[in-house]
């Protein structure tokens, strides 16, 4: 499993937003990410953001909590909305329906 966060927030709160970011706490040694990548709408205005988080499966429940923790002070800028999903291996999807 792996878990995939997407954000967006409008492109004139930015600044507030790189000064979040660069406070946060680094993650622990047992979750690596890929990401965040970047992506704007066609006229520029509002910048989306994708970040996929890969851990150990016996920590699931805290490394969840940890991510979602982390991007909640994202929350308190104006216009900053995200998601927080779980996606599953091929592998951890048909145990879990044959289960």
């Amino acid at each position: 499993m792996i878990i995939v966060v997407r954000a967006s927030f409008p492109k004139k709160v930015m600044q507030a937003t790189v000064q979040i970011y660069i406070c946060l706490p680094p993650l622990p040694q047992t979750v690596s990410v890929d990401g965040p990548y970047f992506q704007t709408d066609e006229g520029g205005e509002e910048i989306k953001v994708i970040a996929t988080y890969h851990f150990d499966q016996a920590l699931q429940s805290s490394i969840r909590t940890m991510i979602s923790d982390r991007y909640q002070v994202f929350t308190e800028i104006s216009g900053f909305t995200m998601a927080i999903e779980e996606w599953h291996s091929v592998e951890e999807a048909i145990d879990s329906w044959i289960a």
